[in-house]
Order: C-alpha cells, then sequence, then structure tokens
C-alpha cells in the first residue's frame, strides 16, 4: 500500500512529503513482495512520474535501503530508453547491496 499510494501520489503530480514518508518506503521496499508489486506498477505511459518517485527516493535513502528503489529507478531507466540512467541506478543498487 506504501508503494501503490506514493505512485498514485507522483501520478497526481504530488511529492512525498514529510522525509519521514520517504523513510518509511524505502523500509517497506526491502520486503521482496512490496518492490515487486511497485515494479508491477510501473506503467511506461507514467515513465515521467515514476523517474521521479525513484530519484526522490535515491537520494534521500539512507544506506542499506537504496538497493530496492535504485533497481526501480535502473527500469524507469529502461523503459525510456535512457541507458545512463538505468546504468548509473544500477550501480547505485549494487553500491548498496553488493550481494
Amino acid at each position: 500500500m506504501a508503494a501503490s499510494s506514493a505512485i498514485g501520489i507522483y501520478r497526481d503530480g504530488g511529492s512525498l512529503t514529510p522525509a519521514i514518508s520517504f523513510a518509511w518506503l524505502a523500509l517497506v521496499l526491502t520486503r521482496l513482495r512490496i518492490r515487486d508489486d511497485a515494479w508491477a506498477r510501473m506503467d511506461p505511459g507514467h515513465r515521467e512520474a515514476h523517474r521521479r518517485l525513484w530519484t526522490d527516493l535515491v537520494r534521500r535513502a539512507q544506506p542499506g535501503y537504496a538497493a530496492a528503489p535504485a533497481s526501480l529507478l535502473a527500469l524507469t531507466g529502461w523503459q525510456g530508453g535512457d541507458g545512463a540512467l538505468a546504468n548509473l541506478a544500477i550501480d547505485r543498487a549494487l553500491a548498496d547491496t553488493p550481494g
């Protein structure tokens, strides 16, 4: 629910506030089921909203919590044909969780 709510907020042109919202989302995305649900909601028609959301979250994520949103950001880059963004996001995910 946290991921789908955040996606909806960004699709409507908004953003998450306060910082605790970003922290909570980063935490819940560590659960594979929630991360995969967010992954399944990655509609290319809303690519810009997804890019804003996952970029905002990757920027704010504490060490140990950036891999999932960085992976979602990489998917957004890939869907949009932005290989540079996809590669940078994957590098960020691997740096956060090398295994």
